[in-house]
This record gives structure tokens, sequence and C-alpha cells, in this order.
């Protein structure tokens, strides 16, 4: 009777113990005990915890391979563009407008891999806590007419309509401005990601000063809206492209919380996704 009790209360202890083996190996998927059929209600109760942790540490892994994929081709892509057509000027293969017009395309790519370069070193030493924000008084509405002003230059925006509607003209924010641009651009340029034509910006000052950002675009599917906060997250649709480095997001809402606010999906459907931005608003004068 001893020897059966004990190896009931073992037997499932022992597959726990080979599935932390497995997963140590990198098997993410590893036979677990079935907590219905286990009788001693703690052992059942830590089997649930631990299926949770290797889904957990799996999805973590794919991020990371996909991190590798994306930053490979990301970075390789354009080296290799700015390259072939730097050569192609000096060898005189192509002349005149032609080369001015190589010449432009390289300096796009190359501003392009200097912001992947400078999203790294800022997340890295985002993430670290070394957030510093300057505390400045600024008036929302010209500062919003800015961002509007700089997207409406880039040909990604040309067939996108921006609205912006603030029901308090007069809101006055205390914090730094290039922070709220960086979050304000990067939401932005999901809405046109997502192949939005319409995009407003709806602003409001309660205790916090609140944006929601609605769009009209095709919306991020429900399997993917759990995890687009995450670092280095990529969804299908992005690995498919090789676009991105998946920090977009999460440098949103890192500066967000250095704030004392935070950004987060409201809604996503195929008709279009709204995302909120809230930011403390601190007294004027106690900047």
């Amino acid at each position: 009777m001893v020897y059966v009790l004990s190896r009931s209360l073992t037997q499932p202890l022992r597959q726990l113990a080979l599935a932390a083996e497995q997963i140590s190996s990198g098997n993410y998927e590893p036979a677990l005990p079935d907590s219905t059929r286990v009788k001693e209600a703690e052992i059942s109760q830590l089997v649930s915890p631990f299926a949770d942790m290797a889904k957990r540490l799996g999805q973590l892994e794919r991020m990371r391979t996909d991190l590798l994929a994306g930053v490979s081709h990301e970075l390789r892509t354009p080296v290799t563009s700015i390259r072939g057509m730097i050569q192609a000027v000096k060898d005189g293969v192509v002349k005149g407008p032609d080369a001015d017009e190589f010449m432009q395309i390289s300096m796009d790519e190359a501003k392009r891999l200097q912001t992947m370069v400078n999203d790294l070193l800022d997340f890295s030493s985002m993430e670290a806590g070394a957030v510093y924000a300057e505390k400045q008084e600024i008036k929302l509405a010209s500062l919003l007419e800015q961002v509007v002003a700089q997207v409406g230059t880039l040909p990604a925006f040309a067939e996108t309509a921006i609205e912006i509607t603030l029901p308090q003209p007069e809101i006055v924010w205390i914090g730094d401005s290039a922070h709220f641009k960086q979050i304000l651009l990067n939401l932005l340029n999901n809405s046109v990601a997502a192949a939005a034509t319409r995009i407003e910006v709806v602003a409001r000052q309660t205790d916090k000063l609140i944006l929601d950002i609605i769009d009209n675009g095709k919306g991020i599917p429900a399997e993917e809206a759990p995890f687009i906060f995450e670092r280095y997250y990529r969804g299908d649709s992005k690995r498919k492209k090789k676009h991105g480095l998946g920090l977009g997001l999460t440098i949103c809402r890192l500066l967000a919380r250095a704030h004392g606010g935070d950004v987060e999906l409201v809604q996503s459907s195929p008709a279009g996704t709204t995302f909120r931005l809230t930011l403390a608003t601190p007294p004027a004068g106690k900047a």
C-alpha cells in the first residue's frame, strides 16, 4: 500500500522533472502529467503553471528567432542596396539625373539603417531604466500640428488623411516634446502600415492627458493582439514582409510610462484600430 501511494505521488513529479530537462535542452513542448488525473491538489496546481511557463518560453524563443531573422534581413538588404547603387555611380554605369536618384535612394536607405540602429540602442537604455525626460510646458495643439505636418511630407502618408480633434483647444502638457513626437509617430506609422486611409487623433484632458489614435486600417488579428507590446514581437504579416524589428510599440510604452502614463490597445477589428496614449499632467509651475 505504501509503495503504491508513493508511486502515485512521485510519478507526476518525475514527469515534471523530465519535462524540465526537455525544456533545458530546447524542447518547449514537453510531455506533462494530465492535471485532471493527478489526485494530489498541490501537484495538480503545479502542473498548470509549469505548462504555462513552457508555452511562454516557447513564445520567447520564437520571438528571439524572429528577431535574428528580422535584424539580419533588415540590415543586410539596405547595405547591399547602398553598396550596389554607389558602385554603379562610381563606375559610371548611371550618370546625370539617374545618378542623383541613386544617391538619394542610398541616402534614404542609410537613414533607415540609422533609425533601426538607434531603435536598438534606445531600447537597450530604456529597458535598463535610463529614460531622461525633459519637463517643459507645451501647447498640445501646436505640437500635434507639427507632427501632422512632419508626416505629411512622407510618401507613405500621401493617401492618408489625418484629423485632430481637440475639445479643449487650450490644452497644455508638461513633459518631453521629443518623447511625445516619437510615441505619436510610431502609432501613426502603425496605422499607415495597416493600410489606413483615415486617422483621427482625439485628445482630452482629465487628471491625465488622453489621446485616442483611431484608424480605419485592416486591424490586428485577435491571436496577435496579446503580444503586440512584447519586445521583438512581429506579427505574421511583418514576418512575411521582413519589416521592422518589433520594438516600436515597446518603446512607445516605455516612453509613456516614463511620463506616468501608458499606451494600450483599446480595440481592433477589420474595420479599424484604436490605440490610447495617456500621459501624466503635472500642475503648471512644477515642470
